[in-house]
């Protein structure tokens, strides 16, 4: 792992990585290999499952919670996407526990926050009701035939990693049956570098 960090740090502007699912109950408290590297690195990564069978990148899925830190992250994405002339859906699964028309109006705050900020035709968002989050984005990526899930996992604080160790992103690099990419609140390269790697697929990679 930490050769993985250290090569990626110098010279990647991704890191792919193997999973291979929930490995019982100490891996899933604790994490996995995958789990750590995206832990710790400050550069995107894709985590690939065991099974999964790539075609193409035409449905991609961006899990939110509404965080400001995620919008630098859509715009990554949709010039990402762009390459691939991909549909983009920004997905939140609630629970209404803070009520239904609380709920639609963060929607709706956040629908307007990308709309100043993102122009891409091929960009949507959904709103979707689960008692399991990951269960439902699970459901939805499977439902809607999702070739990529991309989630940010936020830095939590000491206090959030004793009590509450399972992050959404946590879960869903356990669970998820396609591609999942881990970025960074905040992360926003370039547009050129996007093009770059993309073009000339310059990865660091993980055997698995």
């Amino acid at each position: 792992r930490e050769q993985i960090l250290k090569e990626a740090t110098e010279a990647a502007d991704f890191i792919i990585v193997g999973t291979h699912g929930a490995g019982g109950f100490m891996e899933t408290m604790f994490g996995s290999h995958s789990w750590d590297v995206i832990e710790k690195t400050r550069i995107p990564v894709i985590a690939i499952p065991k099974d999964a069978l790539f075609t193409e990148i035409k449905n991609i899925v961006i899990a939110t919670e509404y965080r400001a830190g995620e919008i630098p992250i859509i715009s990554f994405i949709t010039r990402f996407a762009k390459n691939f002339d991909a549909e983009v859906t920004v997905l939140h699964v609630t629970n209404y526990s803070l009520s239904k028309n609380y709920e639609v109006q963060m929607l709706e705050k956040f629908r307007n926050d990308i709309n100043e900020k993102i122009s891409y035709p091929k960009l949507k968002m959904r709103l979707i009701k689960n008692e399991n989050i990951a269960e439902g984005i699970n459901n939805y990526c499977s439902e809607n035939k999702v070739d990529l899930l991309v989630m940010s996992p936020e830095r939590l604080s000491l206090f959030e990693k004793i009590f509450f160790p399972q992050s959404i992103t946590k879960k869903m690099s356990f669970i998820t049956s396609i591609p999942l990419m881990a970025v960074p609140d905040f992360y926003n390269p370039k547009p050129a570098e996007i093009s770059e790697h993309v073009m000339n697929r310059d990865f660091v990679k993980e055997d698995f």
